[in-house]
């Protein structure tokens, strides 16, 4: 059995927005120039209803930043249908078949053209600078966001017990000793206010959760 903590729908700062998809959370972020997604949830539906909560509209989703793509992260995709979309390049192959994801299965194809991006890439949406870095070992192309250089969105990469960061569930994971290096080199970044998982909430406190991980960086 998978014992997430997954956190209601609602605004986790000013700007950020936290989505419940059942087992899983997305973020919503509010830019001065329209919405960026990261993330989408399991099923459109399932969006489509936490949105409506928020009063955000889908069309004000300019774009989609993908940390991986597993169906709990990419199945609601289709109710952005104009936004742009952004998948770490190491992720490619799961999305053409070139590798399988696990227990024999392939991740689906992805619903429109994206655009790759390498480690430390930079991008701007909606006002917001999106950096993102290269997380492998959940998935080889895992990929965490940090926007405006304070909030970090990390998919898979982390979850968070008691306030502080351990791996991912291991058999779920297609390499836990890379995903190790990943969070270590996550633990390196300073200036972080806000920590945003996708199974187990957030964390407003990043010395603390990462505080391990720094003593072993």
């Amino acid at each position: 059995m998978l014992i997430f903590s997954v956190a209601p729908t609602g605004k986790v700062t000013s700007e950020v927005f936290i989505v419940s998809g059942k087992m899983v959370n997305f973020y919503l972020i509010q830019g001065t120039e329209g919405v960026v997604a990261v993330d989408t949830g399991p099923s459109k539906q399932d969006a489509s209803d936490q949105l409506e909560t928020l009063g955000i509209e889908p069309s004000q989703v300019g774009a989609v930043f993908l940390t991986h793509s597993d169906y709990d992260h990419t199945g609601g995709l289709a109710l952005f249908p104009q936004a742009r979309l952004y998948l770490g390049q190491g992720e490619e192959p799961l999305v053409t078949g070139k590798v399988r994801r696990m227990l024999g299965r392939f991740n689906k194809p992805l619903d429109r053209p994206y655009s790759l991006l390498t480690d430390g890439q930079t991008v701007t949406e909606a006002g917001l600078t999106m950096q993102a870095i290269s997380t492998p070992g959940h998935t080889p192309g895992s990929t965490s966001y940090r926007v405006n250089e304070k909030w970090l969105f990390t998919g898979d990469t982390v979850r968070l017990v008691k306030g502080h960061v351990v791996p991912f569930i291991n058999f779920i994971n297609m390499n836990t000793r890379v995903q190790m290096a990943s969070i270590r080199k996550l633990a390196r970044l300073d200036g972080i206010e806000l920590l945003g998982t996708a199974h187990h909430g957030v964390s407003y406190d990043y010395a603390i959760a990462m505080q391990a991980w720094r003593a072993a960086s």
